[in-house]
């Protein structure tokens, strides 16, 4: 089954929210049972000035967590109206389930060029037009032409992606090039449309031919974080600057990274006498609950250099930052 899990009721206080403002989901393909059925996911946050959720934290449990992970990021990514501050914001996302054969075509399209898992041919039979010749044999590319992606806006939080669809002509020229589907950035289907128009294929005619390109998403900055000693106790002994006798990097929230959305998180602990921490606790967390979570663990994992009699209240700020920025340009053919 291919799943994706769509924004249905959203409000802040007495107000509702438009759904349509709320980023869907990634598609992914699951095996799903009778007896294990997926739940909605209820999601809370807040909405500052500039129209950007933040505070975001999935609530309940969730047998499902690998099936609904990027419903938080989704939410993280998603812009709202500006202008002003609302809270007590919640939204239930509830999963789309479809057989393959019955999915939206752009929904099998995404999730082809998102796979999840590794058997595709159920999703190429799908994807193939009618009387297609294109994926008998794929074409003998001579020479593949990129747009240039530099000159196409990064959506913060979320891949633009534009699938094309064309047939080859005896000299090897694509012709009928048609976009078939995508996120909607006009820029990227027009650059895609003209990509393909100047590549080239040997000379064997060919039809239903497919090939996606994808502008990665820009990075969503963090928003910006408070002072620790805003987090530190009047009765605190620990040291605004503790030496690490251990240093284990934090593990990025993986639906995070993938849609390039920073953050950070405040850690207030104590330690022990002999270097370990204790009594580890989430102070706060930005734009997501999750990063809290993922600081958190490492901060338990490190230990301290020579505390002596030991430490109370210290606070640790953990950064979680995007590396060195991603090509912007990406393609495959189908």
């Amino acid at each position: 089954m291919l799943v994706q899990f769509v924004a249905e009721s959203s409000k802040c206080s007495d107000e509702t929210l438009d759904t349509a403002a709320f980023l869907k989901s990634n598609v992914a393909l699951i095996p799903v049972r009778p007896n294990d059925p997926l739940n909605n996911v209820d999601i809370e946050f807040r909405i500052d000035e500039n129209g950007r959720a933040l505070g975001v934290t999935k609530t309940g449990t969730d047998k499902f967590a690998s099936w609904t992970s990027d419903i938080a990021p989704a939410v993280a990514a998603s812009r709202f109206t500006p202008g002003k501050s609302r809270f007590g914001c919640t939204v239930k996302y509830v999963p789309h389930i479809s057989e393959i054969a019955d999915a939206p075509l752009n929904t099998v399209f995404e999730y082809s060029i998102f796979p999840n898992m590794g058997n595709q041919r159920p999703i190429f039979d799908r994807l193939k037009p009618d009387g297609a010749t294109c994926f008998n044999s794929a074409p003998a590319v001579l020479t593949r032409a990129y747009p240039d992606f530099t000159k196409i806006p990064a959506t913060p939080g979320q891949t633009d992606w534009s699938m094309t669809q064309f047939d080859i002509d005896a000299s090897g020229k694509p012709v009928n090039l048609r976009t078939v589907g995508g996120t909607g950035s006009n820029a990227l289907d027009k650059t895609s449309r003209d990509a393909i128009a100047r590549s080239e294929f040997a000379k064997e005619p060919k039809t239903g031919c497919l090939y996606p390109y994808r502008r990665v998403a820009g990075t969503l900055a963090a928003p910006e974080f408070p002072e620790e000693d805003a987090f530190r106790s009047e009765n605190a002994n620990c040291p605004k600057d503790i030496i690490w006798a251990t240093h284990h990097p934090a593990t990025y929230p993986d639906r995070f990274r993938k849609r390039y959305i920073e953050g950070w998180a405040i850690i207030v602990f104590d330690v022990a006498p002999w270097g370990s921490t204790g009594n580890v606790r989430i102070a706060a967390a930005e734009p997501a609950a999750d990063f809290g979570v993922a600081a958190k663990q490492v901060v338990e994992l490190r230990k301290v250099k020579d505390p002596g009699q030991g430490f109370t209240g210290c606070v640790e700020r953990v950064v979680f930052k995007m590396g060195k920025p991603q090509p912007p340009s990406e393609g495959e053919g189908i």
